[in-house]
């Protein structure tokens, strides 16, 4: 039986000028968003979108900058 594997990240959600950052530095991709759950989903699409892969999971580090 085929196992689907879970590609999981690191991501640095911090705020900058009044967006949130989602910074994946092993990638190099930063996305925006207006709150930070925005700006982690879309750094997940962008990593679909980017490397064809499906079951992404993301793990969001918050910080202040």
């Amino acid at each position: 039986m085929k196992q689907n594997k879970r590609w999981t990240y690191s991501a640095f959600v911090y705020e900058l000028e009044n967006r949130f950052m989602a910074d994946c530095v092993l990638l190099n991709l930063i996305t925006s968003g207006v709150t930070p759950q925005e700006a982690v989903e879309n750094l997940k699409q962008e990593i679909k979108n980017t490397f064809k892969r499906s079951d992404i999971a993301i793990s969001p580090v918050y910080e202040r900058r």
